[in-house]
């Protein structure tokens, strides 16, 4: 809760209150990588998402979320290059 609050007042004072490349939508742990909220949009978001580092938590995130391949039966997992 406190890294939320954290976060939206940098995006609010720093980025201006931007949408564009700074998203709060989903706080998740490493420990429960399970996004609750299944359906279309939700599972776009799954299926783009761009690992920047930890590869390892990325498949991990993909593997709790499996779900999302109704909606994109022909998903293929990011290279880790």
């Amino acid at each position: 809760m406190v890294c939320r609050a954290f976060l939206t007042l940098y995006k609010k004072l720093v980025l201006g209150n931007s949408h564009r490349n700074f998203c709060l939508n989903y706080f998740i742990d490493s420990n429960n990588l399970e996004i609750p909220d299944k359906n279309i949009f939700t599972a776009t978001e799954v299926a783009f998402l761009i690992p920047m580092y930890n590869y390892t938590l990325y498949e991990n995130f993909i593997c709790m979320n499996n779900w999302f391949r109704r909606e994109f039966p022909n998903f293929k997992i990011r290279n880790e290059e």
